[in-house]
């Protein structure tokens, strides 16, 4: 190896990244273009972060749950609603999530999707639905005429407002940049915490062309209503899954998870625990007091035993 080999003569290779800025020059026209990709910079580079460590997935809540009634205000709410009433609608509850571009998704209230079979098709119901959302803004969802031309304008035309689309679709039709649980890896580490650092350190899939969905879950239907909702195959945000899977995969099978607790664990109220005995009659005696000098007594032989009894 030669010593005086400068730095220079070694190869090196530039790659271009996501980010881009606008180089404001005196004199020049500023487009709404330039403005918009100025405006991006700061946005681009905090996406970039929040890409590298959080990945996409849900952050929380957007729990998938049956209408609990017909004709209920509240439908979505467990403390409401009729147990017994079939229902083909499914409530997704509020929460926020992240897709695989760093954008949040944010649904402020339950929403309501009704998967009621057409009974004019001609084509059997389906089994299994999944359901998806992703990010649009206000150009691309329905909305009224724009406001500039009426007295009381419901948002402003220079205004663009983020948007959750909820979408049902068939498993076999999911889209194809859709955020979900991969299946567990067999050559992942044996040692819990080297598990948990080696996913942490994964960097997060740079493909992500196109629309960008989040996976929320499956529902299984039958002839009346919704049969099971499955949510296995939902993923999380990178800290919380890393965390979570790994406890998930520490657990016994067998064995209930300290914070779910059976039933007959929990503490009863104390009129209905029952009341114990109480023994006031019975009271130890204390044990018979020993002195050093006395003689053991010895036990009464068979001959003298016969005696007493002439």
């Amino acid at each position: 190896m030669n010593a005086h080999m400068k730095t220079d003569s070694l190869p090196r290779k530039t790659k271009a990244s996501s980010i881009e800025a606008v180089n404001f020059k005196d004199g020049m026209i500023v487009t709404a273009e330039d403005l918009q990709a100025a405006m991006q910079y700061p946005v681009a580079m905090f996406q970039a972060l929040v890409r590298a460590y959080f990945g996409c997935g849900i952050v929380c809540g957007l729990e998938l749950k049956p209408e609990r009634g017909a004709g209920e205000k509240d439908a979505c709410d467990d403390e409401k609603g009729r147990k017994d009433a079939p229902s083909f609608v499914v409530c997704i509850n509020k929460g926020v999530a992240l897709d695989c571009h760093a954008f949040p998704l944010e649904l402020c209230g339950p929403v309501k999707l009704d998967l009621t079979p057409d009974p004019c098709s001609c084509e059997p119901p389906p089994d299994e639905i999944c359901i998806a959302i992703k990010r649009i803004t206000s150009d691309e969802a329905p909305r009224d005429v724009c406001g500039c031309h009426t007295d009381e304008p419901r948002f402003q035309c220079s205004r663009v407002r983020d948007h959750v689309l909820v979408q049902a679709f068939l498993p076999n039709d999911e889209p194809h940049n859709i955020c979900k649980r991969s299946p567990h890896d067999e050559t992942q580490p044996k040692y819990p915490m080297q598990k948990v650092c080696e996913c942490l350190k994964t960097c997060p899939d740079c493909d992500c062309c196109g629309d960008a969905w989040v996976l929320l879950g499956c529902v299984q239907l039958g002839d009346n209503g919704i049969t099971a909702i499955d949510m296995d195959e939902r993923k999380y945000v990178k800290p919380i899954e890393c965390l979570c899977r790994t406890f998930e995969e520490q657990q016994p099978k067998d064995e209930t998870p300290p914070y779910d607790k059976p039933a007959s664990d929990e503490k009863k109220p104390e009129h209905e625990k029952p009341a114990e005995k109480a023994d006031y009659d019975k009271k130890e005696e204390p044990p018979p007091e020993k002195y050093e000098n006395e003689e053991p007594k010895e036990k009464p032989s068979s001959s003298s035993r016969a005696r007493k009894k002439k």
